[in-house]
């Protein structure tokens, strides 16, 4: 039974950040926007994204200032649980209903925030993440901003792929993201999305978001994707453990070095990669669903 392989073999890897806050509009955050993107323009990034809560910041300075760099604005809707919505340019939808802010933009990246960034209580709920399937693209599968030291020490985890496979498991084609949700200084770089894209622009950005031609990291970076003939093939640029997942999460295959590989067989609902080196960087690639 054929799988379906979200990387196409053309296009431009880009380095992106979905989910990120300046001091002027959100009164959580700290760092300015002008310094905040130009740290992210001096780590690399090709795409910056600003989504303040309730509020979609101008970014035209930004783009002057920046002229090199492609910017998505957006908002970080945060009167329940917080979801988000990113494009080259997004109307201010945080005062409406959710469920039509989402139904009104479907050309658009959306995406559930931090789902579980408690480990004592749910944030999320499963059953309304699932009402949403038909809405949002994918959920954020790690948020560096609740692995900082002081979140950790508050009871906070910033890893929520468990979520993501339960997701995942009930059916629900979501992608995963990985963003740094930048508000302070400690937050800065702790993860980040590859986007491969067909066209350097924010709506090739976009795009290729949606539809999982991307992978989430911490600094662990990929050299290859490929499938033929429902196996799966990655090669790392440098040795990491890597693993194999299928339905609830179960470890289908574990080994370590700089190549893997692994046969879908047809029994998993989808099948995903992940990878962490001895430093503890990692990253995550997108399911590979099964065709039916």
């Amino acid at each position: 039974m054929p799988y379906l392989n979200p990387y196409p073999a053309e296009g431009e890897w880009l380095r992106a950040n979905f989910h990120g806050h300046c001091a002027e509009h959100s009164q959580c955050a700290t760092v300015p926007l002008e310094t905040g993107v130009r740290q992210y323009v001096d780590v690399g990034a090709s795409c910056v994204t600003i989504t303040d809560h309730n509020h979609v910041t101008d970014l035209a300075d930004m783009r002057r200032i920046f002229p090199g760099t492609l910017f998505l604005e957006g908002f970080e809707y945060s009167y329940g649980p917080n979801f988000v919505i990113v494009g080259e340019s997004v109307a201010p939808l945080y005062d409406i209903d959710p469920r039509e802010a989402l139904g009104r933009t479907p050309n658009l990246l959306r995406s559930i925030c931090h789902p579980q960034p408690h480990m004592e209580r749910e944030y999320w709920l499963p059953q309304a993440m699932i009402a949403l399937r038909d809405r949002v693209d994918g959920i954020e599968a790690y948020n560096g901003h609740y692995g900082i030291p002081r979140m950790c020490e508050g009871g906070h985890t910033p890893d929520y792929r468990h979520v993501w496979d339960l997701m995942l498991t009930a059916g629900c084609r979501f992608w995963g993201y990985a963003n740094d949700d930048f508000h302070e200084p400690a937050d800065f770089n702790n993860a980040f999305n590859m986007i491969r894209v067909a066209a350097r622009t924010p709506a090739g950005v976009v795009e290729a978001a949606k539809q999982g031609s991307c992978y989430g990291s911490t600094g662990l970076l990929l050299e290859q994707v490929e499938m033929n003939d429902d196996a799966v093939r990655v090669t790392l640029p440098e040795t990491a453990t890597g693993r194999f997942r299928g339905n609830g999460g179960r470890i289908l295959k574990t080994q370590t070095g700089r190549s893997f590989e692994f046969k879908c067989d047809g029994r998993q609902q989808y099948v995903r990669f992940e990878a962490e080196a001895d430093d503890n960087r990692m990253l995550f690639l997108q399911p590979f669903f099964r065709a039916s």
